[in-house]
């Protein structure tokens, strides 16, 4: 057993009190710099994770001022381009007006004076800047992008690089526009005009849809039918709500009218965004044409097809073939669900015609004889609005075969009738840009005897498609 003296005790005590002050000095460090390691040597391990841990809480930092800068940028961008838009609409709506032939001089005058502060007004909208950058300058963000030279001319001073941001680790987004890439100096433009039509041309079509593209945008333009069931002059046509086109019941749309009704139709897509569509006169010539002309360089494409959708038509109500009727007592009882509640009473002295005209002194109804006089039509002149007829006696049998005393009917909307072999608008004007077949019926069946083939080109690229004879198939 060794001997323990008493410095071997005091060394000890001394080793243990220096080790307790070193670590109270080193902690008495880490919270003096508030840092647990002074050095690599310290911990290399946890001082590698603990910079690591620093970079990321850094960098993340830095990329939510980068994404603030770039919303903030974004965000007055887009209101640069509201307001620019805004003016450039009111260009365009006087340019159209100044188009009018019945404006005096004075007049065009004031609409060119407008047009000119208009365009000042633009280029400074143009020289928006935030915090003092200028949105589209490009990376010149301290330079004004649009001034005017020594002849007035509008110059533009930036350059064509664009502002970008680091969003996360490698990934950048880009957040600006280059003055040039906005307004560009060499404008492109593509342009589709129609075959020459007379000065007095009149489209008397069916309602369709005229789709029309831009590069990859498309919108599309209902083009309505102007065809009202209705005896509109009261002599060309002795019968109305007949479901036929009679003379005098087409009124058509000028190519002026279609021109506005494209310039002016929101209900599918802007038009105005993408193109403008005018008409070009040559009043020595006595022609003139529909023009289309794209507002870039995109390629630019029309095509056309019929309006599906269904049209409220008049509610009504058709009698049996009259030629074997009998007149005699009877009543006719006509109501409107919530409006109109008329009866008639009818005699042997009652005739179709007579009938007719009673029937036609309810607010809101029209009724008429064929023209071979066999049918008596009853029709609703509101479109969708529906009535009833209760029926007794000869009138009963007017209507209906039934064998009960007392009969009601009810109207039903009148059938449209649909014109297969129609050629639609687009086609008719040579600007249809589609390859399309005739209309089918529906249901209809293509019975193929001999084998079909098929080839399909478009520019340099082409198909081909066997469908082989004996077969009957449907458009489908």
């Amino acid at each position: 057993m060794s001997r323990v003296s008493n410095p071997m005790i005091q060394n000890i005590m001394l080793s243990d009190m220096h080790k307790n002050l070193s670590r109270l000095l080193e902690y008495q460090h880490q919270l003096a710099t508030t840092k647990k390691h002074s050095r690599p040597s310290d911990n290399p391990i946890d001082v590698v994770r603990e910079l690591a841990l620093q970079t990321s809480l850094t960098e993340n930092s830095q990329y939510i001022r980068n994404q603030d800068d770039a919303m903030t940028w974004l965000s007055n961008t887009d209101t640069a381009f509201n307001q620019m838009t805004d003016i450039l609409h009111s260009i365009r709506e006087l340019t159209i007006y100044a188009g009018n032939g019945a404006l005096g001089a004075g007049e065009s005058e004031a609409i060119a004076s407008e047009i000119s502060e208009l365009q000042e007004e633009l280029r400074n909208t143009a020289n928006y800047s935030v915090e003092g950058r200028y949105l589209l300058s490009g990376l010149s963000t301290g330079v004004k992008p649009f001034l005017r030279d020594e002849s007035g001319q509008v110059v533009y001073r930036g350059n064509t690089g664009k502002v970008t941001y680091e969003m996360e680790r490698g990934v950048e987004g880009t957040v600006s526009f280059y003055g040039r890439e906005v307004f560009p100096e060499d404008y492109a433009s593509n342009t589709l005009t129609s075959v020459d039509l007379p000065l007095d041309f009149q489209w008397t079509g069916r309602d369709e849809i005229l789709q029309i593209s831009v590069g990859s945008r498309t919108v599309k333009v209902h083009i309505p039918e102007t065809w009202i069931d209705a005896n509109l002059n009261g002599s060309d046509n002795p019968t109305d709500y007949n479901r036929f086109r009679d003379s005098g019941e087409l009124s058509g749309h000028t190519l002026d009218d279609i021109a506005e009704l494209i310039r002016s139709s929101m209900d599918m897509g802007d038009v105005s965004r993408l193109l403008s569509v005018t008409v070009d006169k040559d009043e020595a010539g006595g022609t003139q044409r529909l023009v289309f002309t794209s507002h870039t360089g995109e390629p630019l494409a029309v095509t056309g097809w019929p309006e599906t959708d269904g049209v409220a038509q008049a509610q009504t109500i058709e009698s049996l073939d009259l030629s074997a009727w009998t007149a005699g007592n009877g009543t006719i009882r006509l109501f409107f669900k919530g409006g109109e509640d008329v009866e008639f009473t009818l005699d042997a002295s009652d005739t179709p015609a007579t009938i007719a005209d009673k029937l036609t002194t309810v607010l809101g109804v029209a009724a008429r004889l064929s023209p071979d006089g066999t049918r008596l039509l009853v029709t609703s002149q509101e479109p969708g609005k529906s009535f009833t007829l209760e029926l007794t006696g000869a009138a009963r049998s007017l209507f209906s075969t039934s064998a009960e005393d007392r009969v009601l009917i009810s109207s039903q909307p009148a059938a449209r009738p649909v014109d297969h072999s129609h050629i639609d608008f687009a086609a008719f004007l040579g600007i249809e840009t589609a390859l399309k077949s005739r209309q089918f019926g529906s249901g209809e069946v293509l019975a193929l005897t001999d084998d079909l083939n098929l080839r399909f080109e478009s520019g340099k690229n082409a198909a081909e498609l066997k469908i082989n004879g004996g077969v009957s198939i449907t458009i489908d």
